[in-house]
C-alpha cells in the first residue's frame, strides 16, 4: 500500500489524481479520448487539437488512479494512511477537487444506506475505530 512513509520526510504535500472512465454519453458518441492515465509512471497525457493544432502534455503525479479504480481503491490507499497520520498526532488536510457529480464526497464521507444519512467513513471504518477506542474525545 502506498503512504507518506514511503516518501521523503520533508514532503508536505502530495498530488495525487484520478481520472475517470467515459461516461455513457461519451462512449456513445464515440468521444475521443484526450486523457491517457498511466498508474505506473503516475502520469498523465493531454492530446488535444486546438484551433487546428495538435497539443500533448505529460503531468506527473504522486499517485494516479486510472478509469478502472474504485472509490474503496482510492480510499483505502489515499486517505486511510492520511487518517492513521492525523491519529498519530499530525495535523493533514485533505483537498478534493473536481467536476460535480465525480465522487469527491463520496470518496470523503462515504453512505450509509441503513438509515439513509452521510456519515463519516474513517469513523465508519473497523480499522479507524479500532484505532480510536483508546483516545478520549
Amino acid at each position: 500500500m502506498w503512504n507518506r512513509h514511503e516518501k521523503e520526510k520533508s514532503v508536505n504535500v502530495q498530488v495525487l489524481l484520478r481520472c475517470r472512465p467515459f461516461s455513457e454519453d461519451e462512449v456513445r458518441n464515440n468521444a475521443p479520448q484526450v486523457v491517457t492515465c498511466n498508474e505506473y509512471q503516475r502520469e498523465v497525457a493531454v492530446s488535444q487539437n486546438i484551433a487546428g493544432k495538435h497539443i500533448d502534455r505529460v503531468f506527473t503525479f504522486d499517485k494516479v488512479f486510472g478509469p478502472s479504480a474504485q472509490q474503496k481503491d482510492l480510499y483505502d490507499q489515499a486517505i486511510i494512511p492520511i487518517v492513521n497520520e492525523v491519529l498519530e498526532g499530525f495535523n493533514c488536510t485533505i483537498f478534493a477537487y473536481g467536476q460535480t457529480g465525480t465522487g469527491k464526497t463520496y470518496t470523503m464521507e462515504g453512505e450509509c444506506k441503513r438509515s439513509k444519512v452521510l456519515v463519516n467513513r474513517p469513523c465508519a471504518s473497523s480499522h479507524c475505530k479500532s484505532l480510536c477506542s483508546s483516545f478520549y474525545f
